[in-house]
């Protein structure tokens, strides 16, 4: 809710008690203060933002995907790779904490009190899942785009060049990605049956 005039306190408690446990109030006119007919500060939110990226590190840490692997995203796309097959094989353990995490940037949207560098790695991290939803069984999902819609580095190593299926799979499973390599045998089987189911229809 945006409140761009004044407005008398009693009309503001009857909207603020009508609004939803998860809202944000702007106040241009700065009138509205904390704790406020119950409203908090929006630095908690942020706060909230940050105590979920710890839960990110510590997941990543014991995982041992190190953040050189994700945080370079398209200027290095092997270590992307490589931080993707991690994940592949604990994709639902992973996209649960990228989904409370996405949650919570969500709400505390937009990012004030923190930096633009965090913020970054913020991004970097919700392109990776979204990566790894993309492979994962479930398949594709827009949800991590939510956010962060510059999908830059999604699979750009196969946009940018003309590698075939086949050429993907194979350049994988020689560097030792076996969880790409089988997700995509995967991707590619269910894209030729829904072209075939298409064709029949």
């Amino acid at each position: 809710m945006y409140l761009t005039i004044q407005v008398p306190e009693k009309a503001l408690a009857q909207w603020v008690a009508g609004l939803p446990a998860s809202v944000l109030v702007v106040d241009y006119e700065r009138q509205l203060e904390a704790d406020n007919f119950g409203l908090r500060p929006k630095a908690e939110l942020e706060a909230v933002v940050r105590t979920n990226w710890k839960t990110v590190e510590t997941f990543m840490a014991t995982h041992q995907v190190q953040s050189r692997q994700w945080e370079r995203g398209v200027n290095d796309p092997d270590a992307l790779d490589d931080a993707v097959d991690a994940l592949l094989g604990v994709e639902s353990e992973v996209l649960p904490i990228a989904s409370a995490f996405q949650h919570a940037i969500d709400l505390a949207r937009p990012l004030l009190a923190i930096p633009k560098q965090e913020r970054d790695r913020y991004e970097a991290f919700l392109m990776l899942a979204h990566r790894v939803q993309t492979l994962a069984p479930g398949g594709f999902s827009a949800h991590f785009l939510n956010t962060y819609a510059d999908d830059v580095f999604f699979f750009s190593d196969l946009v940018s060049s003309q590698e075939s299926l086949a050429e993907a799979v194979a350049r994988h499973e020689q560097a030792g990605r076996f969880n790409v390599a089988r997700a995509l045998l995967q991707f590619g089987s269910v894209r030729t049956l829904n072209r075939r189911l298409v064709a029949v229809v």
